[in-house]
């Protein structure tokens, strides 16, 4: 009986610490899609500035040879714009994702109550004292 409560335990201890390196390595991902997102915000952020400068008169876009070159560039970070929009989207959904995953664990975890659990030492205690009860009724 008292192997199959410290299995119990054992078990229960090992499944906490998976779901307790599971939510540091979603916290870490988390983290480094932040960041990822952070930096790709403001590299969007310079390439619409590049953007808008080029279009107020930064560079003159006309009829002539250089009007031509300048809208082809124009048109590639417009391209570079969107891209990187579409990068900032897919980052989004995998935050809210994470986001889902962890609040699921964390409503496990809430469920389990682990705290609510016995620690060895008490759960030790405990079958010494049913075992010095046994023995004292066998003894009487």
């Amino acid at each position: 009986m008292l192997d199959n409560i410290m299995g119990e335990i054992h078990a229960l201890n090992s499944k906490i610490q998976v779901i307790a390196q599971r939510m540091k390595i979603m916290e870490r991902n988390e983290e480094i899609i932040g960041k990822t997102l952070i930096s790709h915000n403001k590299m969007l952020k310079a390439i619409e500035d590049e953007l808008n400068t080029l279009k107020t008169g930064g560079l003159a876009i006309g009829p002539n040879e250089e009007g031509g070159k300048n809208e082809g560039v124009l048109q590639e970070i417009g391209d570079m714009v969107k891209i990187a929009k579409k990068q900032m989207d897919v980052n989004r959904k995998e935050i809210d994702l994470i986001k889902t995953e962890l609040s699921e664990i964390k409503y496990v975890l809430d469920a389990i109550n682990p705290v609510a659990y016995a620690t060895i030492d008490q759960v030790a205690d405990l079958v010494d004292e049913k075992i010095d009860e046994y023995m004292k009724k066998r003894k009487i």
